[in-house]
């Protein structure tokens, strides 16, 4: 059985697999969505092999980083509209997902719960 962190790896990688296949419009669309809602100023890059980075800045310390680091995991469920609180329902290996972004990134979570709730996402994370 995974950990939660083991659980949030698999997603994280997932999702990017599905980041990587979106075209510079839906990229653009998505990051400017995502940046406008959260305040924040996450860009990406796409290498020539078309593979997406998402291009975290200079941190003023090792709290900045994790929120950032998280948030762009929140980027990838926002591309997607994952409804995590729906998941975590439907979905024992997923549960406890909230409650391990909050320790990092609670200011973002909160954002996209409000967000996902208001918008009516429905996707849900399936593992195997």
């Amino acid at each position: 059985m995974l950990t939660i962190h083991g659980v949030f790896i698999d997603i994280d990688d997932s999702f990017q697999n599905h980041l990587d296949k979106l075209n510079n419009k839906e990229l653009d669309d998505v990051f400017n969505s995502f940046n406008s809602i959260f305040h924040s100023e996450f860009k990406y890059h796409k290498n020539s092999n078309g593979l997406i980075s998402i291009v975290l800045r200079e941190f003023e310390n090792y709290e900045d980083f994790k929120r950032n680091y998280f948030g762009a995991f929140l980027i990838k469920l926002f591309a997607f509209k994952i409804d995590i609180i729906a998941t975590e329902d439907k979905n024992d290996s997923i549960r406890g997902l909230s409650g391990f972004l909050s320790k990092f990134a609670d200011d973002y979570l909160k954002i996209y719960l409000e967000t996902s709730r208001k918008r009516k996402f429905k996707g849900i994370i399936r593992t195997e």
